[in-house]
């Protein structure tokens, strides 16, 4: 079977809008609450009775396991509810959620715990995660920010603030930083 070099093109294009549309409409789902007006209790619940079966690999994977995580999912939960991820693969995956790793990276993080074995005497922290040694070119700049010291509380309080006035949370700690960085610089000129 032959095909032209346009309607190879339109193959790519359907692909790739097909598999980026898998991991927005999980989000959606989550953010949404799908599962309730369908009369289940919760996504982990949706997701074994609409999905049962349906294989996903890589980031896609991953995309689906942080999600299951991101409505309160539970190791075991996710273990049972995806296919392929098992009990070792979502504490794996836990730990990559609670460190707010993009799903490309929790894929490669998990795939490297998977594959590479730590020596036996490494242990991590709950805050860490194992990366097996490879040659990387250099990352490209990010323009990001992380900070550390907030209590739980006060992430709750800033979570529900962002719900109530609904801008997702990574958006409005962007949003209040920019706010207070412009005030903090007032009047600075640049030779200062």
């Amino acid at each position: 079977m032959s095909i032209t070099k346009h309607e190879a093109k339109a193959l790519w294009n359907r692909l790739r809008a097909g598999l980026l549309g898998v991991e927005r409409d999980v989000k959606e789902i989550v953010e949404t609450r799908a599962w309730e007006p369908l009369g289940y209790v919760s996504f982990v619940e949706a997701w074994d009775a609409e999905l049962r079966g349906v294989e996903f690999t890589g980031a896609m994977q991953a995309a689906v396991v942080l999600s299951l995580y991101d409505s309160g999912a539970t190791q075991n939960e996710v273990a049972a509810a995806v296919h392929s991820v098992g009990p070792a693969k979502a504490a794996h995956y836990q730990k990559a959620h609670a460190i707010g790793l993009t799903p490309t990276d929790a894929y490669n993080h998990v795939a490297s715990m998977v594959a590479a074995k730590p020596e036996p005497h490494i242990v991590l922290k709950d805050d860490e995660v194992w990366v097996e040694a490879h040659i990387r070119k250099m990352g490209e700049k990010k323009n990001s920010i992380h900070m550390e010291g907030f209590t739980d509380t006060q992430m709750e309080q800033w979570k529900t603030h962002a719900d109530a006035v609904q801008v997702k949370f990574k958006e409005f700690c962007r949003n209040v930083f920019e706010e207070a960085m412009e005030n903090a610089t007032k009047g600075m000129s640049d030779n200062d």
